[in-house]
């Protein structure tokens, strides 16, 4: 058996656990990982294109998929981004966030338009059923990916930007 010890003047063990709250450090650290996400994901969207092939259906399908498909990591990056600007009042951290995802709503538009013109031929390719099922599980997802990203993300842009106006009208 081990005996009591009292010792002077230590702390208890919660109180040496806990901090005082630091929102602002906090929002600073999200930020930062989200300018890094923001980052690596878009050099990987970009590195999906290169080298360009351009008029090949095979990739322009793939590339515009893998665009898509990879798109969560820089759309959390830009949001976390645009959420750490907002709540430490930075107006230009915001602007410059919005004006990338705006950037980044385009180029899903733009890489949407491209995939309409490759599906029929992806229909049309002479492929064993269960390629075709797949092929059809990718066309279906795409296409919910090219509708919903813009959206969301051009709102998220939207807001964030005329936040910058006026900042008053913080109305979800």
């Amino acid at each position: 058996m081990s005996e009591p010890k009292i010792i002077l003047g230590e702390e208890p063990a919660a109180s040496r656990r806990s901090l005082p709250p630091a929102p602002d450090l906090g929002w600073y650290l999200l930020g930062a990982v989200g300018i890094a996400f923001t980052l690596v994901g878009l050099v990987d969207l970009a590195l999906v294109w290169y080298p360009a092939d351009f008029g090949n259906a095979e990739f322009e399908f793939g590339s515009v998929t893998s665009v898509l498909n990879n798109m969560p990591i820089v759309a959390l990056g830009l949001t976390m981004w645009i959420g750490s600007a907002a709540a430490r009042g930075r107006k230009w951290n915001l602007r410059i966030a919005s004006t990338v995802l705006i950037l980044v709503v385009l180029v899903i538009i733009l890489a949407g338009l491209l995939y309409l013109t490759v599906i029929p031929m992806a229909l049309q390719s002479k492929v064993e059923p269960l390629v075709m099922t797949g092929i059809k599980k990718s066309i279906f997802k795409s296409l919910v990916q090219a509708v919903v990203y813009p959206l969301v993300l051009a709102y998220v842009a939207v807001k964030a930007w005329r936040h910058t106006v006026a900042p008053q009208s913080v109305a979800p």
